[in-house]
């Protein structure tokens, strides 16, 4: 009787350990699965040739109404789907460019493809680097994390009066 309680306490006792061990396992490979990092969008894409149409707010230039925004971008480090450029500011969603696919190394040029951003109200004040402005690009392929996802451009030289007086 004591033999068959013994062997019975021990069956249990292992069982129950082995449903642990097995949870563990796919907790861990859950865990490891979702942990894979992906690159940040600075790393991952390439942004040239920006350039905007703005106002000057001061006879220095020392800050300008951004009104126009236009840049190239290019995956460097893969395909790119489902890509999502959000400007920030007071542009509405509906007005993000976004594109389904872009091949590594393709460059898209959003005026050329009727993507530019336009800016209700832009306001920038001009720093050490230009005028800086932070984008949010996401895209399948690179990280979630906000801060991942921010893309720091400036604008230096690189803008033109958007009302030009004769």
């Amino acid at each position: 009787m004591k033999k068959k309680r013994k062997i019975r306490k021990s069956i249990i006792i292992f069982t129950a350990f082995s449903i642990f061990i097995v949870a563990m396992i796919v907790i861990s490979a859950l865990y490891n699965q979702n942990t894979q990092t992906k690159p940040p969008a600075r790393e991952y894409f390439k942004i040239t040739d920006v350039y905007a149409l703005a106002d000057p707010q001061d006879p220095e230039n020392q800050t300008i109404l951004v009104k126009m925004l236009n840049f190239k971008i290019t995956p460097i480090k893969g395909d790119a789907h489902y890509v999502s450029i959000n400007p920030g500011g007071t542009v509405t969603y509906d007005h993000w460019p976004w594109f389904k696919e872009i091949k590594c190394n393709q460059t898209v040029d959003l005026a050329a493809a009727g993507m530019e951003i336009t800016y209700p109200r832009g306001l920038l004040a001009k720093k050490n680097e230009g005028y800086a402005i932070t984008l949010r690009i996401t895209c399948s392929e690179t990280s979630t994390l906000p801060d991942d996802q921010r893309v720091k451009i400036y604008l230096d030289s690189n803008w033109l009066p958007w009302n030009r007086s004769p």
